[in-house]
């Protein structure tokens, strides 16, 4: 064969093998981005659900600043406060 040809022969596949190289490199960064994508939807709907939660709290915060009834309430359910003329029984069997 004469040596043109080799040398052909040899550009010839290192330009496949470069193509190789590229075509495994963009399988590989598309498939990155689809996890990138996956984890972003996972993120986004994390935060939509902290958004719901906060706001939540924000709305029951808001409620025990102006509602002196809802603390009230709040304060004997969840800390088991009572008013100084009030008397307390117990049931003997809790």
């Amino acid at each position: 064969m004469p040596p043109i040809m080799i040398r052909r022969l040899w550009y010839l596949s290192g330009a496949a093998v470069l193509v190789l190289i590229c075509g495994l490199g963009i399988a590989m960064g598309v498939n990155d981005i689809n996890e990138a994508e996956a984890q972003l939807e996972q993120v986004r709907q994390a935060n939509w659900r902290m958004d719901r939660e906060n706001r939540s709290l924000y709305r029951t915060i808001q409620n025990l600043r102006q509602d002196p009834d809802a603390l009230e309430k709040l304060c004997r359910s969840e800390l088991g406060l009572v008013r100084a003329n009030e008397i307390i029984y117990l049931d003997p069997q809790d």
